[in-house]
């Protein structure tokens, strides 16, 4: 088979297109100059990592800076803990209650759709 001729004074060093269109870029082609990296797990992990570590890391300086003991009364118990630890367990307790208010709200969505269904079947 030959291959045609291109016009006088130009040159192509790209492949012709594909006829079926089915081909796919090179998923380990170099990486050209200006361009970004790849992402992967790998690099998706170590990112995770160090900012966890960070996290950590300042988490541990505002413990060490705020260890004043601090009056806690609640519903009547009453205690007595580092500044830093009654921050640091009402933050977890908030952050607890944000994360179950999920699965409430899609329980009572999935309620609602069942009644629904059931008033679609029979009326």
């Amino acid at each position: 088979m030959t291959q045609p001729m291109a016009p006088h004074r130009t040159t192509s060093t790209l492949p012709h297109p594909p006829t079926n269109c089915s081909a796919r870029p090179p998923s380990a082609a170099p990486q050209l100059a200006g361009r970004a990296p790849l992402q992967t797990r790998l690099t998706g992990m170590r990112t995770t990592l160090i900012t966890v570590a960070a996290a950590l890391t300042v988490a541990v300086i505002f413990i060490i800076q705020n260890v004043h003991a601090a009056n806690i009364s609640f519903l009547g118990v009453h205690l007595v803990l580092p500044l830093a630890g009654a921050l640091l367990l009402a933050a977890i307790v908030g952050s607890l209650l944000t994360v179950a208010a999920g699965p409430a709200r899609i329980t009572r969505l999935r309620q609602v759709m069942r009644r629904g269904l059931r008033k679609a079947r029979t009326g």
